[in-house]
């Protein structure tokens, strides 16, 4: 985390010693706003956010789905990502039909995205 950041939380009165503490006081480890999300509120948008399904395709030709999901959810056998991944971090935010810079260890690929899906809410 920055000085900026810890700075701004300081002032806001999250931030006591070494512990984050939200502003009902629970005395987290992190912030509260690290809750369960719901991924099917972003149901039918074609923006990527946490949760989304993407599928891209690089400059190869080389088609891929991926979903982004937190740390400890990620299974790259089932073609789940970490939101902190180098292609998480690169996906989120763009849009279907967006051409994207992936920084690689071979070096920088284009990569575009082709379909954005949430799944469908609970009735």
């Amino acid at each position: 985390m920055g000085s900026r950041t810890r700075r701004g939380l300081y002032r806001l009165g999250w931030f006591a010693g070494q512990r984050w503490v939200c502003r009902r006081g629970c005395g987290l480890r992190m912030l509260c706003a690290i809750l369960p999300t719901d991924p099917s509120a972003h149901h039918g948008k074609d923006q990527v956010f946490f949760g989304a399904t993407v599928t891209y395709v690089d400059e190869r030709g080389d088609e891929r789905t991926v979903t982004i999901k937190g740390i400890d959810e990620a299974d790259s056998l089932q073609g789940e990502v970490s939101w902190v991944s180098p292609i998480a971090r690169t996906l989120l935010k763009s849009r279907t039909g967006d051409v994207l810079q992936l920084v690689t260890p071979q070096g920088v690929r284009e990569i575009e995205v082709l379909e954005v899906t949430y799944p469908k809410p609970a009735i």
